[in-house]
């Protein structure tokens, strides 16, 4: 299992205790120097909690196609977009290093990317926020 995906499970998939954790990792961090790929190791693990709550949000929807149409889909897709920016930053951060966090961060992002647009209980993204993920670099 990932590393990541082990820490979330480790805080009893408690997304605000990971949320808090994380958080204070960030901000220790930020007061250090020259601790990027470690800085790119914590957006990681940020990103895939944020990924792995909105995932279990999206597991989580009635089947129901009367219910799911009274959905607010607004917190799930700020789920999907504060992942997609940790992982945007992991990425930035880790252009600079040399550990593997460049690759894991591509493919969160990719798994974020493709878990939300086929998921079929419910459409997250409308077709112009889908064709902008699409031609994101």
């Amino acid at each position: 299992m990932h590393m990541q995906r082990r820490y979330y499970a480790y805080t009893g998939r408690d997304y605000t205790k990971a949320e808090t954790y994380y958080n204070r990792a960030i901000k220790l961090l930020d007061e250090k120097d020259n601790l990027q790929s470690s800085q790119a190791d914590i957006y990681h693990v940020k990103g895939m909690c944020i990924r792995e709550e909105l995932f279990k949000n999206l597991e989580g929807l009635p089947e129901d196609r009367d219910l799911l149409s009274t959905i607010d889909k607004e917190p799930l897709k700020e789920l999907y977009y504060r992942a997609e920016s940790a992982f945007e930053t992991t990425y930035h951060i880790a252009l600079s290093t040399d550990s593997k966090t460049l690759e894991y961060a591509y493919t969160a992002w990719l798994t974020l990317i493709v878990r939300t647009l086929t998921n079929n209980r419910i459409k997250l993204l409308n077709d112009l926020e889908i064709e902008e993920e699409i031609e994101k670099d």
